[in-house]
Parts: structure tokens; C-alpha cells; sequence
């Protein structure tokens, strides 16, 4: 509740977050941009490959992601430990590599969730 927030004497804010950060403390101070939290979103429902996510991510999203984008986006999530290539096969002469999310990154993707649906609530309340 937006009553439940409380602004510090920084210009932070302290509250609902602490109230998500609880749930999963090893992820204090993580960020994912909207992007990343959407790759997550996918992964977590079966492994897949760049070429894959992107389409996914456009029809179910409406976000176009450039190829380069999607590549820079999957080596993020691996160096996070949020995503690991599980394989690489080869489709009509192209290399495919395959991606899944990891426990981390199945916690990663909860939290954010729970913080964007924390945010979504904040909207919604009257002043």
C-alpha cells in the first residue's frame, strides 16, 4: 500500500520493496530491464533458442528485438547465472544455441514478477 511506503531522509524509499527483497535476499540490489525479465518469462516455460525468444517475445510482447539485442541479452542472463546453454544444433546450416533458465534465474524471474505486480498495485491505489 502506497501509506506503507516511507521516504528516507536519502530520497529513498523503503517499504514495499524491502517487502520483496525479503522474499529473495540474494537478489538485493540485482536489476533486469524489461527485456531481460521478458527472456526470463519465456525460458521459464521451456528451453529455446535467440531466433525463438525473439519471435515469441514480439507476437506475445509486442517488443521488436534486434537479433544483436537478443544475443546481448542471452549472454547477460548466462554471465548472471540466470540462463545456461544447454546445447547447440544445427538447423538448415545455421548453429542453433539452445538456452535454459537456471534455478537463479527461476528466482530472479519470481522477483521481479512480485516487484512489477507491487508496482502495478502502487499505481492502481487512490492517493
Amino acid at each position: 500500500m502506497l501509506k506503507d511506503v516511507i521516504e528516507n531522509k536519502d530520497g529513498s524509499f523503503s517499504g514495499v520493496v524491502e517487502d520483496v527483497v525479503s522474499l529473495h535476499p540474494s537478489l538485493v540490489g540485482s536489476k533486469l530491464s524489461l527485456l531481460q525479465f521478458s527472456f526470463l518469462s519465456v525460458l521459464k516455460k521451456r528451453p529455446l533458442h535467440g531466433y525463438a525468444l525473439r519471435q515469441i517475445i514480439e507476437v506475445s510482447f509486442g517488443l521488436s528485438v534486434a537479433p544483436s539485442t537478443s544475443y546481448k541479452t542471452l549472454l547477460f542472463l548466462e554471465e548472471r547465472k540466470y540462463a545456461v546453454l544447454i546445447h547447440e544444433i544445427v538447423a538448415a546450416g545455421k548453429a542453433r544455441k539452445i538456452y535454459s533458465i537456471t534455478d537463479e534465474g527461476i528466482l530472479a524471474q519470481q522477483y521481479f514478477a512480485e516487484l512489477l505486480e507491487r508496482i502495478l498495485d502502487l499505481s492502481k491505489e487512490e492517493s
